[in-house]
């Protein structure tokens, strides 16, 4: 008799509204980098593309998409130009030939969630391509962010927002503190 009624009420929990990452709510993703200080106050240009294969990162528990409110590739944009003026260095406009050309390409961006029977274990991954041309040379590397998280039933917008922006904000802080990278640019 216990087990019915505790089967029933996380039955009735999970079917609560706001306790899903339900098909309609888009992800609004807010990236944080903290830039390390600029070994040197060097003029780059910037370039950002999304070179994504798909552009939903992936489903919820529910089989809803889950969708991007902002175009990453803008946001990932303004967040490295903060961040790369916060550390000191100068940012010019396109096509400037003095200084350095750093290009970030968004190349994955991904979503999963596994149900179980009272938790969904979620993976985000988020990859970043870097190169870096300065002086004839050109560096190219790769960095990737992955998170694992285990929330109770069903993860919240909130949740899947946060997880999200977490591994992109990794990424790209990893990216723009990178030893290589910074003696490059």
């Amino acid at each position: 008799m216990i087990r019915i009624i505790f089967s029933s009420l996380t039955l009735l929990l999970w079917l609560l509204p706001g306790n899903s990452g339900a098909a309609g709510e888009a992800i609004h993703l807010q990236l944080h980098v903290h830039p390390l200080p600029a070994p040197s106050h060097n003029a780059i240009t910037l370039t950002v593309r999304d070179q994504r294969a798909r552009t939903i990162p992936g489903l919820t528990v529910d089989g809803g998409a889950i969708r991007l409110d902002d175009d990453p590739a803008t946001l990932l944009d303004q967040s490295a130009t903060n961040a790369l003026r916060q550390a000191g260095y100068r940012l010019v406009p396109k096509g400037n030939a003095t200084g350095a050309h750093l290009a970030i390409a968004l190349l994955k961006l991904t979503y999963r969630a596994h149900k179980r029977l009272m938790r969904t274990d979620i993976e985000a991954t988020a990859e970043l391509d870097i190169s870096v041309a300065h002086d004839k040379r050109t560096l190219h590397k790769r960095f990737r962010a992955k998170s694992m998280h285990e929330v109770a039933l069903t993860p919240s917008n909130a949740e899947n927002t946060a997880l999200l922006s977490e591994v992109l904000s990794h990424a790209l802080e990893a990216a723009i503190n990178d030893g290589e990278i910074r003696r490059a640019l």
